[in-house]
């Protein structure tokens, strides 16, 4: 088996001790990495949810804007949103 990148002869408890460590940590990867994809799925939400509160608002600075920059740049600036929020805006069909 190897141990800490190294061929080793262990016997079989150090064997499932090494299993179990193994598994702890893809678990740990596995829980940390869906735990920053919700954050970042609601990070977006609440980009959204300002969106609907003042879709009038939105609607409005974006046919406004000359280009897609302008209007992200508005965005951000009127509503406080961030680069992620205001692209997902954009991204939306209206």
């Amino acid at each position: 088996a190897l141990v800490n990148g190294r061929p080793k002869l262990i016997n079989l408890k150090e064997a499932l001790v090494h299993y179990l460590e193994h598994q702890k940590t893809v678990v740990r990867r596995r829980t940390q990495y869906n735990l920053r994809k919700a954050k970042d799925r609601a990070h977006i939400l609440e980009g959204l949810r300002i969106a609907l509160d003042h879709i009038d608002e939105i609607i409005s600075t974006i046919r406004e804007s000359e280009t897609d920059k302008v209007a992200m740049e508005s965005l951000q600036q009127r509503f406080k949103l961030s680069e992620k929020q205001a692209q997902a805006i954009l991204d939306m069909r209206l």
